[in-house]
């Protein structure tokens, strides 16, 4: 049994420096012996546009506008090449009163740089605290506080892209740009009668692409969002006050980066299902809730292309040969929000816990919890196995927040591929996770001699654990292969070895 645990890799702020001036009087020793440290300070003022939004943070709700200005205690990433070859990131020092000017519009901001490549691109992250390892992490977006103050306070991003001259000087004219839409909601019942904006403890919005969840909402009664700018988008929501769910879908809507918009959205009560009501196979409908456990053995489906959340609900678990299939079904496209404490887990030999199928992705997302276990050949989260000589598929799996726990059973991998099956590509990008391989099978990645996609777990996770039957807990199992492999920061690639192996 292999192990592999990893914390969220927050980037700490790393020293940035210039081309010509050795200052270190003992420089760290590096595995290339030719380099030296270069250490240069580099001093330069950064502007902000009227349009775009910054950490400090106001509104004014009858102009619809907002008020964006430098802070005093900010801090700006610096992404930039070194001359290994490699992304490297620094913080500035943290402004004080002296380095404002202009009401805030603009600041004068210093930044150490190590080993700095002349006349290669560098990027400007603000606030620091969006800056991954070596781009923006656009992961830490996922979870939220509905309030104006979280926003201001971490999450309203102003980048700049530009480049070093000859002497490395960062440029001397920046103008950051904000990346993201901010939106206050206020909730209504479907009639239209009754504010539930108050009573929402809990919320989240999906574009088709990004997913967002809110967890509160701000004193004045709205519930604020940053996200990122969308082009004739379907936008999902779902709203829940712990007793009562609501969802809301709309179509064709655009939100600008920089721009503050106030919707009022008018959501429908989402039904709950019991399914120790059910006396059938069962198939869950868009915006549904389903809670409970089945008093038979029954197949419960996802709609395809359905959000719907489990809530306190327990499937499956019998390991009969007359119940074939997977705890939970998706159908097609699925998302899944988690509240409460919940577990599937597949019938019979051979079937997962929760089955993606091939083409489909599933994503996973919520405050609560899931425990998903495949039975012997099946993935806890993933494919279907099949006997040796055959071949079966799965799609793909994105997490996105929740505490997940996923267990194979033998010779399937606990998040991927089940016993000779191929998967998609697996992303991480917030929540905790554990995931336990069978034999010779990763736990994140595929089954022994089968293969899967990429696999990209971000800064954003809490913390990811890891157990493993193969050479690699993260990656193929025995005789398998998997795309690339990459842990930490948020622009792709490998970090580090392509595969991530502890003992």
């Amino acid at each position: 049994m292999r192990f592999f645990s990893m914390a969220a890799l927050v980037a700490t702020g790393a020293i940035l420096s210039g081309c010509s001036k050795k200052e270190v009087e003992e420089p760290e020793i590096r595995n290339n012996p030719d380099i030296t440290d270069n250490i240069v300070t580099v001093t330069t003022t950064i502007n902000l546009d009227e349009n775009d939004a910054t950490k400090a943070l106001a509104i004014d709700y009858d102009a619809k506008t907002l008020t964006k200005t430098f802070a005093v205690g900010d801090k700006i990433a610096v992404i930039y090449h070194n001359k290994s070859g490699n992304l490297d990131k620094a913080e500035s020092v943290a402004l004080t009163e002296s380095d404002l000017f202009g009401g805030g519009k603009s600041a004068k901001i210093t930044v150490t740089l190590t080993n700095p490549e002349a006349f290669k691109s560098v990027k400007y992250i603000y606030p620091a605290s969006m800056a991954g390892t070596d781009d923006v992490d656009y992961s830490k977006l996922k979870n939220q506080t509905g309030t104006l103050a979280g926003i201001a306070a971490s999450l309203d991003l102003a980048t700049f892209e530009g480049s070093l001259d000859g002497w490395c000087r960062l440029p001397s004219s920046v103008k950051l740009e904000n990346e993201f839409a901010i939106i206050a909601y206020t909730l209504k019942d479907e009639t239209g009668a009754n504010d539930i904006t108050g009573t929402v403890t809990g919320m989240t919005i999906h574009d088709g692409t990004n997913g967002y969840t809110i967890s509160g909402r701000d004193s004045d009664g709205r519930i604020y969002a940053a996200i990122r700018p969308t082009s004739l988008a379907g936008i999902k929501y779902f709203a829940t006050n712990g007793t009562k769910n609501y969802n809301k879908s709309v179509t064709d809507k655009t939100y600008e980066a920089g721009q503050f918009y106030q919707l009022g959205l008018r959501m429908a009560e989402a039904p709950v299902t019991d399914l120790s009501t059910i006396s059938a196979n069962y198939t869950v409908s868009n915006g549904e809730t389903i809670t409970g456990t089945p008093a038979g053995n029954y197949q419960i489906s996802i709609a395809a292309g359905a959000t719907v959340t489990l809530k306190d609900m327990t499937i499956g678990g019998t390991d009969n040969s007359d119940y074939q299939w997977a705890g939970i079904t998706c159908l097609g496209n699925a998302t899944i929000i988690l509240e409460g404490t919940n577990s599937v887990e597949g019938s019979s030999y051979y079937y997962p816990g929760i089955h993606v199928p091939k083409g489909s992705t599933l994503t996973i997302r919520g405050t609560g919890s899931l425990t998903s276990i495949g039975q012997g050949g099946g993935s806890g989260i993933g494919g279907i196995g099949v006997s040796d000589g055959n071949r079966s598929y799965c799609g793909n799996i994105n997490i996105e927040g929740g505490i997940i726990t996923a267990t194979a059973g033998e010779y399937a991998a606990g998040i991927g591929g089940g016993k000779n099956c191929n998967c998609g590509n697996i992303t991480i990008t917030g929540g905790t996770v554990t995931a336990y391989g069978g034999t010779k099978s990763a736990g994140i990645g595929s089954s022994m001699g089968s293969d899967c996609g990429n696999i990209r777990i971000t800064d954003g996770v809490t913390k990811v654990t890891v157990y493993s039957g193969a050479n690699y807990a993260i990656g193929p199992g025995i005789n398998g292969s998997c795309g690339t492999v990459h842990i930490g920061g948020n622009s792709g690639g490998v970090a580090g070895a392509p595969y991530i192996y502890q003992p």
